[in-house]
């Protein structure tokens, strides 16, 4: 089964900034996660973040419901001026069981 990314058009929220860094986060880094600042207010930058964290631990196949959980927690609950690899860390530590990872 092949990875299937999570698009715009299945996002939960609708209220997103154009972003300002379109690169930032890209999963395709070889440094990803970074220290660079996570602005879940970006609609790239959420998508960037959110299909890095399912290739990171090799979530496949349809996996909407979780992408849009996730969306929802990163917007809800997730401590703001974080970076991303502080926000994988925050999802480690405060969700290990709501979502599938590798350790």
């Amino acid at each position: 089964m092949d990875f299937i990314p999570y698009q715009a058009g299945d996002m939960v929220y609708t209220d997103y900034q154009p972003s300002s860094k379109p690169e930032a986060g890209n999963p395709d880094s070889n440094n990803w996660p970074g220290d660079e600042p996570f602005n879940m207010q970006e609609q790239v930058q959420m998508l960037l973040f959110i299909n890095a964290f399912a290739l990171m631990n090799r979530w496949e196949g349809d996996q909407i419901s979780a992408y849009r959980l996730m969306e929802r927690v990163l917007r809800e609950k997730l401590p703001e001026s974080l970076s991303h690899k502080d926000a994988v860390a925050w999802i480690r530590a405060n969700h290990p069981r709501t979502f599938k990872m590798l350790k």
